[in-house]
Order: structure tokens, then C-alpha cells, then sequence
């Protein structure tokens, strides 16, 4: 009677708490990544040496693409909620249209004129502070939803730990 009863009965339960380990672990992970896509969003291309600022932009961008593809194929791979999956899609359109408006916004700031150092630091701030809440937007809901489907129940993250930026 224990063999039909108890065994299958612990077993799902076992592979419950083996799949809420494996979401939560994912969680941790994705969640600093977002920090970490965040604050490379805020700091925008960054100069070194006698660098040439439209290579550096296209650097810039290059890198934050691939973050961004694989923190949505991660949540692809895990998630069985549609909440997070849509919250996903909506990071990446969000990340997509930042890196579009952020290169329309140097041209209607500064023109097509060759840039410096410190006009190139200004844009990033101040498109940073222009899209900023969008992003903050994104960022709380892809987190709500991996929280919620961690726990179980619905769950609304309302404030996300800083990175030192404004």
C-alpha cells in the first residue's frame, strides 16, 4: 500500500522542490545579469585611449545585444510561466528600442558633427534620464514575474536595488 501511495506521491513531490530550486537559481542569476545590462544601458559607450567614437558606439552595442539574447533565451529555456515569457520579449523590445533612441537622440542632440569625450558622456546621462523609467519599468516586471512563478503566487516587485547611477 506505501509502494502505490507514498512513493509516487513523494516522488512528484521531489521533483516540485527540484524544479522551484532550478527557478530560483535561475532567478539569482538573471536577475544580476539585469543589474549588470542596466548599468551598462546607463554608462552608454565607454572611450578608451584614442578610440574613434563610432566604433566604440557600435562596440557598445554589440555587447549589450548578446546579453540580451541570452538572458531571453534563458528565460525561454526555464520558464513555464507566459507572465515571464512575455516579460522577456518585452525586455528585449524595450533594450532594442533604447539602443534605437539613444542613437536618434545623439543625432538630434549633436548632430552629425564629430563628437568628443565629453559630449559623448552627456548623451549617455541625459538619454539615460530620459529612458530611464521605461527600463526601470521592464526591469520590475521580468522580475515580479520570475518572483511569481518562483513562489507560486502573484508577487509585485515595486523597487529594484540600484547600481550607484542616476
Amino acid at each position: 500500500m506505501i509502494g502505490f501511495v507514498a512513493y509516487p506521491w513523494q516522488k512528484a513531490q521531489d521533483r516540485k522542490n527540484e524544479r522551484h530550486r532550478e527557478l530560483r537559481e535561475f532567478y539569482f542569476q538573471t536577475v544580476s545579469e539585469l543589474v549588470e545590462l542596466r548599468g551598462s544601458l546607463a554608462r552608454g559607450p565607454q572611450l578608451t585611449g584614442d578610440s574613434d567614437i563610432s566604433v566604440t558606439a557600435e562596440n557598445w552595442v554589440s555587447e549589450i545585444l548578446p546579453k540580451v539574447n541570452v538572458i531571453v533565451g534563458r528565460v525561454f529555456l526555464v520558464s513555464e510561466d507566459q507572465k515571464t515569457l512575455d516579460a522577456a520579449m518585452k525586455m528585449q523590445r524595450v533594450t532594442l528600442d533604447f539602443l534605437r533612441g539613444y542613437s536618434e537622440f545623439a543625432l538630434t542632440e549633436f548632430g552629425t558633427k564629430d563628437l568628443d569625450r565629453v559630449q559623448l558622456r552627456e548623451i549617455a546621462t541625459r538619454y539615460w534620464h530620459q529612458a530611464r523609467k521605461g527600463v526601470d519599468e521592464m526591469h520590475s516586471e521580468l522580475e515580479s514575474a520570475f518572483v511569481s512563478e518562483v513562489q507560486g503566487h502573484e508577487v509585485k516587485i515595486t523597487n529594484l536595488p540600484l547600481d550607484g547611477r542616476d
